[in-house]
């Protein structure tokens, strides 16, 4: 599966097609082979645009200045295989702007189309290891990350959302029970001032994060 997290893909080709409903909102996404959950919306995105919403619905109720400003603001699905977190959300919150991001040329093609497909416009689709290929803050930031790249990896990722998270943005990252979420959760507290455990479901863990910590306390 290490092709997933490569740049290029050399499986059969075997297209698909997912039809998926959010909260009263038909999608359509384009599949192939050599992409994550390539045949559905895997059961880790679905907990964590479950709980972005969620989240985000209750921020609308407590603080809606904040809520507007960070549903008008620059978004960022990190590792976003063929689009599925960020094309949701912005069916959810239109008035965001999103940038697309994966290292595999062939989840950006998907992708791509993927946009097309469900009229998204205003968005881009950015080939990046990581942050490596990525400028400025975003004030909303979610990921399914891919937690086989190994720790190292990982963490490397986790840094790059406390240097890009404008500093009353929101991050959100799914991770398994299994994979690690409590010393996820424990290495994130050290660069981030609020980590919250904001949702539990089927062994899956969605972790919120605020306010990057200075690098150098």
């Amino acid at each position: 599966m290490s092709y997933y997290f490569s740049e290029h893909s050399e499986v059969p080709d075997k297209p698909s097609l997912i039809s998926y409903r959010f909260h009263g909102r038909d999608l359509v996404f384009h599949s192939n082979s050599g992409v994550f959950s390539k045949e559905h919306i895997d059961q880790g995105t679905e907990t964590l645009l479950d709980a972005f919403y969620e989240d985000m619905e209750k921020l609308k109720d407590e603080n809606l200045e904040l809520f507007r400003s960070l549903t008008k603001g620059q978004a960022l699905d990190l590792g976003t295989g063929y689009g599925a977190i960020a094309i949701v959300a912005k069916k959810l919150y239109p008035a965001s702007t999103w940038t697309l991001s994966d290292v595999n040329d062939h989840a950006l093609d998907l992708a791509r189309k993927n946009l097309e497909e469900n009229f998204i416009q205003g968005s881009r689709v950015i080939k990046s290891d990581g942050f490596e290929h990525l400028e400025g803050s975003f004030d909303l930031i979610l990921s399914n990350p891919p937690i086989r790249v190994g720790k190292d990896k990982l963490y490397e990722l986790f840094r790059g959302m406390q240097a890009h998270l404008s500093p009353e943005g929101r991050a959100y990252i799914v991770i398994g029970k299994k994979q690690g979420a409590k010393s996820a959760q424990t290495y994130l507290e050290s660069l981030f001032s609020q980590v919250d455990l904001i949702y539990k479901k089927k062994g899956f863990h969605i972790l919120r994060l605020q306010a990057a910590k200075d690098e150098e306390a």
